[in-house]
């Protein structure tokens, strides 16, 4: 038996258009396919309540993600429910919020020194041409 839906979706005409535009303009995929969760959810566009199940199997997530993404939808907004959320304990989190990540990566990559423009390995051109000195 279908999971009783604990969140209720129910757009105007004016609403689902907004979110259709921030559908087509979403820069990452997480985000289309929570607009997509919202309007699949919308009780009015099919006169029904919709299982959370089928909603999942319309937008192409799992089930665990339709609740998540209306729970927040209908406590916190449409910009909360949409924004991928990470642990604030999470080290990507951390790195991300510091940049360590980029400036390390940057640095051990490149060979940065502080006299100059970064160089790889720089290799004499005349260099591998088979002639010795």
């Amino acid at each position: 038996m279908a999971r009783q839906r604990e969140y209720r979706v129910l757009l105007s005409q004016k609403e689902r258009k907004i979110i259709k535009r921030l559908q087509r303009r979403a820069s990452s995929s997480n985000r289309r396919i929570r607009y997509s969760i919202i309007l699949e959810a919308d009780e009015k566009r099919c006169g029904r309540a919709r299982t959370y199940k089928e909603i999942a199997s319309a937008a192409g997530t799992s089930v665990c993600t339709v609740i998540s993404t209306l729970k927040t939808y209908c406590s916190e907004g449409l910009e909360k429910a949409v924004t991928p959320h990470r642990s604030e304990r999470s080290n990507t989190a951390r790195l991300k919020a510091t940049g360590d990540a980029e400036s390390k990566d940057h640095c051990d990559s490149m060979h940065c020194c502080a006299c100059g423009p970064c160089q790889v390995d720089a290799v004499p051109s005349d260099a591998g041409n088979g002639s010795d000195p």
